[in-house]
């Protein structure tokens, strides 16, 4: 068992929501995030994007593929215009994950299409 030095979920006592209240904004619950051993940058980004469902801290993100592809879509590229867009929280989270999936699988015939591309 890794000692508690060095693991964040130890020093939390596991539970990620004690990582998360442990204060700072996103950055800080990112650099926590990150100092789990084998979670990296990507991985905590990843986490970020997901989690902003259910935690305020980290909503409203979007960041990296997705910022292209909404640029690319002709979709605000600002996190907080994109989420007014989508018209909801939720509906936000799928883009998200939506325009980030399309980024790197690429846009089915359907969206390219739509998207007059």
């Amino acid at each position: 068992m890794e000692s508690a030095v060095g693991c964040p979920w130890c020093a939390h006592g596991g539970d990620l929501r004690r990582l998360r209240d442990a204060g700072g904004g996103p950055d800080a619950v990112l650099e926590r995030l990150r100092g789990a051993k084998g979670l990296g940058p990507l991985g905590a980004r990843i986490f970020a994007r997901e989690a902003q469902l259910a935690w305020n801290v980290f909503y409203p993100v979007v960041d990296g593929p997705a910022v292209e592809q909404a640029r690319q879509f002709g979709l605000p590229e600002d996190a907080h215009a994109l989420a007014e867009a989508a018209g909801g929280r939720e509906r936000f989270v799928r883009l998200g994950a939506a325009l980030t999936r399309v980024a790197l699988d690429g846009p089915t015939e359907a969206v390219a299409r739509a998207a007059g591309r």
